[in-house]
């Protein structure tokens, strides 16, 4: 049993090792190479979207493992696509949404039957939803220093998938079938910086108001 644990962690690691190679290579190529912002983030989409079935095809013992890697990359990635604008309070607020998201769809993707017919369906949306995330991010951050005609439809593009997001990790966690106060304050941890960039995206202030602050800690609830 010992010897089992120790390969499949043997595994793990190397299969980390090689992602952090990979994703090396990519940084080198999109530093070296000059790409428009849309093919930035095609690239990006496709590689998330790639880790995300991958993690499907490894052993369930270290499926989670893997998508907390992919989680943590995913705010990597996101902040290397919007590396132009990212600073101060941007750390959080325009990462938050695409790092949550991956989290969200990775926990519920474990939830459905492992066939091919479940996989495509949702890791094609998965992509349509990250690249969307990443578009929308893109013009909150110009936008805080200029107005965008396109800022109206990131709004609720923004506000449509934070809701998607909650309710796939609000799904996952009532699955887990936990104590009622358990549930309470995951729920408050889960909602909070999800409905903290979401006020936040409505004035886009170079910091966070404190009015939204209080409000954000209310409405986590």
């Amino acid at each position: 049993m010992m010897y089992r644990k120790y390969m499949q962690m043997l595994i793990l690691s190397q299969s980390v090792k090689n992602c952090f190679m990979i994703l090396q290579s990519l940084l080198n190529k999109i530093t070296s190479v000059t790409l428009s912002k849309r093919k930035e983030f095609v690239l990006i989409t496709v590689v998330l979207t790639g880790g995300l079935v991958a993690a499907q095809l490894i052993a369930e013992s270290t499926r989670y493992w893997t998508l907390l890697f992919l989680t943590v990359s995913t705010y990597a990635i996101s902040a290397l696509g919007l590396r132009e604008q990212m600073k101060g309070i941007k750390w959080v607020t325009l990462l938050a949404l695409p790092t949550l998201f991956t989290a969200a769809v990775g926990l519920f993707y474990f939830l459905l039957p492992v066939r091919w017919l479940t996989r495509l369906p949702v890791a094609t949306l998965y992509a349509v939803g990250i690249y969307a995330i990443l578009l929308v991010e893109n013009i909150y951050s110009v936008a805080v220093n200029r107005s965008i005609q396109l800022l109206r439809v990131a709004h609720a593009v923004g506000f449509l998938v934070t809701l998607v997001t909650i309710f796939l990790l609000l799904n996952t966690l009532y699955s887990l079938r936990l104590e009622s106060y358990i549930n309470i304050g995951l729920v408050a941890l889960i909602t909070m910086p999800l409905v903290l960039q979401s006020l936040w995206s409505i004035k886009l202030d170079e910091t966070i108001d404190r009015t939204v602050l209080i409000y954000s800690i209310f409405l986590r609830f």
